[in-house]
């Protein structure tokens, strides 16, 4: 039988183990946090170009807010973990309504938002976003069927995970 995934079980389970540190503590473990080659990079040409990055996570807000200033993020938001042991819960279905929550506060509309996922988790940021990347390694199911559902710009590579027998035909032309 397969077990499903409970993640209000998980992240309980997993304060356990975080519970007797404190976040400085287990702050300096993220210090050997190795990054996929060109992030530290490709946030800096944002940033170099005035775009504004939030860093939107599952994970765990301390590990969150820790690595956004690493990488230059002006925003950053994670599931949070209370001085009462409590846990606020950030789940990837909250992904869209933070960013729409944000582009309000910075008064700007979906037409200015990007958004960049590597996962199932991304989906529903990756939805809500005018223009999304995906750059996982496997291409979530689900991802192929938000793509047919309107008009997106997608690459080639991934045109061709979702709909395998359909030919794909493209011209360039030369300026």
């Amino acid at each position: 039988m397969l077990e499903v995934f409970d993640g209000l079980a998980g992240r309980e389970f997993m304060l356990q183990w975080y519970a007797p540190f404190e976040s400085t503590s287990l702050i300096k473990h993220l210090e050997e946090l190795r990054l996929a080659p060109g992030v530290k990079e490709g946030f800096a040409r944002l940033k170099g170009a005035g775009i504004k990055v939030a860093l939107v996570s599952i994970t765990w807000e301390f590990a969150v807010g820790w690595l956004a200033p690493q990488l230059g993020a002006d925003h950053a938001v994670g599931t949070g973990w209370q001085n009462d042991g409590t846990i606020s819960h950030f789940w990837p279905e909250d992904k869209a309504s933070y960013l729409s929550s944000l582009l309000a506060v910075l008064n700007l509309d979906r037409n200015a938002l990007a958004a960049v996922g590597a996962s199932d988790g991304d989906i529903p940021m990756l939805n809500f976003a005018s223009r999304s990347y995906f750059v996982g390694a496997d291409i979530p199911p689900d991802l192929c069927v938000m793509l047919s559902t309107g008009p997106t710009q997608i690459s080639t590579r991934l045109f061709q995970q979702c709909w395998p027998d359909t030919l794909v035909m493209a011209a360039l032309r030369r300026r």
